[in-house]
């Protein structure tokens, strides 16, 4: 490992440890771990190739971007439903997803592409939801 890599590798243990000490004085709800894991607005969340150049997302643009969703949301499914399915990569949109469904008042259903269409389907059937937020075109 490069000199570079040693520091921010350390840094990031650091910060890991200071927000579970956070979490640790404050009663662990979802409110406060959302709080706390966005508490470092101009850190990098996420990086990725786009166009053969690095892109780099800060914890403020996913901040952003879970607002954006839970407005999204809160518009566009109707308020008597209570379970949303969530069949996404792991990706950053999965984390804003994930808590703009929660900030709309919706409790998401955590689906994996690992399950067979026919388990997802089931499991939705189940609970009764008949929205799904996916990116999956050719899901098998």
């Amino acid at each position: 490992m490069i000199v570079e890599e040693k520091l921010n590798l350390r840094l990031a243990k650091k910060r890991v440890k200071e927000n579970l000490t956070l979490l640790e004085n404050t009663g662990q709800t979802i409110e406060n771990i959302f709080n706390i894991t966005f508490i470092h607005p101009n850190f990098t969340f996420f990086n990725c190739l786009k166009n053969s150049k690095v892109k780099e997302l800060t914890y403020s643009e996913i901040k952003q971007q879970v607002f954006n969703f839970a407005k999204y949301f809160s518009q566009n499914i109707p308020t008597p439903t209570k379970y949303v399915g969530l069949l996404l990569g792991n990706s950053p949109t999965w984390v804003s997803c994930f808590y703009g469904l929660l900030m709309s008042g919706f409790v998401p259903i955590l689906l994996s592409t690992l399950n067979s269409i026919e388990e997802n389907t089931r499991i939705m059937n189940q609970l009764k939801s008949e929205y799904l937020i996916t990116d999956f075109k050719n899901y098998n």
